[in-house]
């Protein structure tokens, strides 16, 4: 009898043994794949609940609000890359919203991330300044442009578009331009001319009524804008339309924004009133910048959206290195 209450107290405690280890075994697998989804994709370490990489849709807007101020910015990620928007408040002084009375011209931040201490993931601009940075556990801290210190941000609700740049014609790029000449010669104390090219003229007009206008548009005020600068236009650049300069309207922000960042300092103010008397803009592929005199020669792609311009951060830089 004894043999036999030894015999049963064994199966069982196999028995339960057995049970347990099949289920350590199921949950050691499921724990296997969600965190290893986790962490394959940084993107999923924001704010509020956790999801795994499929769940979470790509190229989503998210609104994010200060905590401290309620100050708002966009954040949209893709699967190697993400688009940040400051966006403009009350009495908002930055260039960005000073430049243009109808519409803000905020600035759409290109950034790359960088795997970090603690598995923090940094989100970096063009120049490896980090504007964003993601903690493994969810908070956010972002660093508003003009400041130090990051930020705490907490995720809030809205129904935003995706971050492009908003359409805009050769009129609206014509006020930025005069905008921008007005406020950047303010800041440094000395004329600085932002120039796009001459008005269309009345035989534009006549031309454009006969032929397709912008292809007509652009040649003309192609050859005007030549002629005005004294130098032959590259031969195949690509024709300036009339009815989209997106790009452009973007670029003359972006330039007098980085222009504006270094004479934020005197010493730099300075040296660019001496240095610098005019900046002009020309289709180029790829963007870039140059110096042409005393001349900053931006170039922009109409065709690349954001990436069709250098960002101000690339300005401010090419300045500081080339003045």
């Amino acid at each position: 009898m004894a043999y036999l209450k030894r015999k049963a107290r064994a199966m069982a405690a196999f028995a339960a043994a057995a049970y347990l280890a099949a289920g350590f075994t199921t949950v050691a697998a499921a724990q296997s794949i969600e965190p290893n989804g986790l962490r394959a994709d940084p993107f999923s370490a924001l704010v509020g609940k956790r999801k795994s990489a499929g769940a979470r849709a790509d190229g989503a807007v998210e609104r994010y609000v200060i905590a401290s101020d309620r100050r708002v910015f966009l954040f949209q990620t893709g699967k190697r890359s993400a688009r940040l928007k400051f966006l403009c408040g009350d009495g908002d002084a930055r260039i960005d919203c000073a430049i243009d009375r109808e519409v803000p011209a905020e600035e759409i931040h290109l950034l790359n991330p960088l795997r970090i201490s603690r598995g923090d993931v940094a989100w970096r601009n063009d120049q490896g300044e980090t504007l964003v940075r993601v903690a493994a556990y969810g908070g956010v801290t972002v660093y508003w442009p003009g400041e130090g210190r990051g930020q705490a941000a907490a995720k809030s609700f809205g129904e935003d578009p995706p971050l492009v740049l908003p359409r805009a014609d050769m009129n609206a790029a014509r006020a930025r331009a005069q905008r921008a000449t007005a406020i950047i010669s303010a800041k440094v104390g000395a004329p600085i001319t932002f120039e796009v090219g001459p008005a269309p003229s009345l035989a534009v007009a006549a031309l454009s009524a006969q032929a397709d206008a912008a292809g007509a548009v652009a040649s003309i005020a192609a050859t005007a804008r030549a002629a005005r600068l004294g130098e032959a236009e590259p031969a195949g650049e690509p024709a300036q339309s009339i009815t989209d300069a997106s790009v452009l309207a973007d670029a003359i922000v972006r330039a007098a924004k980085g222009v504006g960042a270094v004479a934020d300092d005197p010493t730099g103010a300075r040296v660019i009133s001496a240095r610098l008397d005019r900046v002009i803009f020309r289709i180029e592929k790829p963007p870039g910048l140059r110096f042409a005199g005393k001349a900053l020669v931006v170039g922009y792609d109409p065709e690349r959206d954001v990436e069709g311009r250098p960002s101000s951060a690339r300005i401010a830089r090419f300045l500081e290195e080339s003045l």
